[in-house]
């Protein structure tokens, strides 16, 4: 089950069910970058939405990841279920490119 959600609702927020997208954002900072932590299992939600923007693919997700509280440890649990990607609403397509930066990510903190 994936936490924080507004609506109370067990569903996850899923891509296009929300009225208005706003970027992610820090105050007087645009944009965000991940958090420089000893691994990205420590980030929170809205470094994972920054992450996105690097991969081009903030545009499209980085709301929907922020709703969703995909945080680093949610994001390290995808390698192995992939489906809390399918069930937010990502594009088949989509999940492979996070899929494959996120064992990018694996790659660059287990050194």
């Amino acid at each position: 089950m994936i936490a924080g959600r507004r609506n109370g609702s067990n569903r996850p927020r899923r891509a296009g069910s929300h009225i208005a997208r706003k970027p992610i954002e820090s105050e007087g900072e645009s944009p965000h970058t991940p958090a420089d932590v000893n691994n990205y299992i420590e980030w929170g939600r809205f470094d994972v939405a920054a992450w996105l923007h690097n991969l081009d693919l903030g545009n499209k997700y980085s709301e929907l990841f922020y709703q969703n509280d995909i945080n680093g440890q949610v994001l390290r649990r995808v390698l192995d279920d992939q489906s809390t990607l399918i069930d937010i609403g990502v594009e088949q397509a989509d999940v492979a490119t996070i899929l494959a930066a996120v064992k990018e990510l694996e790659e660059i903190y287990e050194n």
